[in-house]
């Protein structure tokens, strides 16, 4: 009879047991997806441009991955997490999906370092076709001219704008050394050529605001070059990285004999960031043909109190391609205007920009955008 009483006594323990078991069990089960609807909702709540500098690539909780089980999400960089729930990823899904795919990872690589940089480069003035660059010198540039480095951590990432009109023959001569330069410093970069397609004269300084806006609708960018078709850097060690901004890139041209301008130029080939660029309310809309949007810019970033940078005249150089000056205006109607962009500079620039788009096309090395400036009178 004892004997009995044990038994029963043991199986009674062994079924609480399993019943704790059980409970503890589907509890730990509940709060874990508890903690992913939080985690999505967190995420869903989160706004990029408020809560993290753009320059700094944060990482998504750094808990995320033990909490609910997905290290994927670990590493994913906040920023292209919040890009791809706010914008149309059809309109650069490759770029998109390499980018996914090499830094939404489980574990974090080495940083991108540019470990093959020759130093001063020659430059050929040789005319080819695009389909023969890409084919034999250039295969590592993606359709819509955009490359991205593997195996390592990016911390760049830079769009090239290259303001355009009727320069053709200009841009196999320096798409062929740019592409080149920017490979070897290994950053992840793309190169947008914004073409004026209007009758109205050309606005150099519209044109890099719009190109500033449309390479936003391809990714996350927080490095911007505005490069103009006739310049060709000889040297790899000249920084499109945006280490420094904003930055005079174009500091020694050939055809001024490799001496530097005044301090305030700001023209050629010039960098910033995302947020300085915004911060100074981009290029004025208003200047027309003739030019002055340089030195404007340059005294709309001095005014938020940032300083332009130069790298060494000894590196900084270029090449001009040659080609027929435009014709420029009379002297007063450039310090008449000078004096309006100046006097409106908060409400003239990327708050005021027009324009209607009307093309975009992936050519093989770079991404042409065709666009009518809509001209209007400030």
């Amino acid at each position: 009879m004892l004997h009995l009483l044990r038994r029963r006594s043991s199986i009674f323990i062994c079924i609480c047991l399993f019943v704790v078991l059980t409970f503890r069990s589907l509890f730990a089960s509940i709060k874990i997806q508890s903690s992913k609807l939080s985690v999505t909702e967190d995420l869903n709540k989160l706004n990029l441009n408020n809560s993290i500098d753009p320059i700094e690539k944060a990482q998504i909780l750094m808990e995320v991955g033990s909490l609910v089980g997905d290290k994927t999400l670990h590493f994913c960089p906040l920023f292209f997490i919040n890009f791809m729930r706010n914008n149309d990823q059809k309109v650069n899904e490759p770029e998109l999906s390499s980018y996914n795919k090499g830094m939404c990872k489980k574990q974090r690589g080495p940083q991108c370092e540019a470990k093959y940089l020759q130093g001063p480069l020659k430059v050929s003035k040789e005319i080819l076709s695009m389909e023969w660059l890409h084919k034999n010198e250039l295969s590592f540039v993606k359709t819509g001219g955009w490359y991205m480095p593997t195996g390592c951590d990016i911390s760049t990432r830079t769009a090239i704008i290259i303001p355009f009109r009727n320069r053709e023959q200009h841009l196999p001569v320096m798409l062929r050394q740019l592409h080149a330069v920017l490979r070897n410093q290994q950053i992840h970069y793309r190169i947008f050529v914004i073409e004026q397609s209007d009758e109205h004269p050309f606005n150099r300084g519209k044109i890099r605001n719009i190109g500033f806006k449309e390479a936003l609708r391809y990714f996350p960018y927080t490095c911007f070059v505005f490069h103009d078709v006739d310049l060709v850097p000889e040297n790899d060690g000249i920084f499109y990285d945006c280490r420094k901004s904003p930055a005079h890139m174009s500091v020694a041209v050939d055809t001024l004999g490799y001496m530097p301008l005044q301090y305030e130029h700001f023209g050629g080939v010039v960098s910033t960031t995302k947020a300085h660029f915004e911060l100074a309310n981009g290029y004025s809309n208003i200047f027309w043909q003739w030019g002055g949007e340089d030195d404007n810019v340059s005294h709309r970033l001095r005014k938020n109190g940032l300083k332009i940078h130069r790298q060494p005249k000894n590196v900084a150089r270029y090449k001009m391609l040659s080609h027929t000056p435009a014709k420029r205006e009379v002297q007063l109607a450039r310090t008449v205007f000078w004096t309006e962009a100046t006097k409106y500079g908060d409400i003239d620039g990327l708050n005021s920009l027009n324009y209607r788009l009307l093309n975009r096309t992936d050519e093989l090395l770079f991404t042409r955008i065709q666009v009518d400036v809509l001209k209007k009178v400030f």
